[in-house]
């Protein structure tokens, strides 16, 4: 497999690939087939989980509160 990532070209080399690139691009361009979903079809709906470190909770509810934000707790 030919790939373009970060750092351009790159050769790939395998007896088995797992496409991850969410939309099933590799499996649709080497042409093979495939299921979308579970037993019914239903796809997993998407996720905006992410996490962060190194917050300042005391300054960043400062900051909220000079926005006028009363009820910080709602936001988090």
């Amino acid at each position: 497999m030919i790939a373009n990532n970060k750092n351009g070209l790159a050769a790939y080399k395998a007896k088995c690939f797992i496409d991850c690139t969410g939309d099933a691009d590799l499996i649709k361009l080497v042409g093979a087939s495939y299921q979308s979903g579970n037993h019914n079809r239903v796809n997993q709906p998407v996720s905006l989980r992410f996490d962060m470190a190194g917050i300042d909770f005391e300054r960043f509810h400062a900051y909220m509160r000079s926005l006028g934000t009363t009820n910080i707790n709602t936001l988090l």
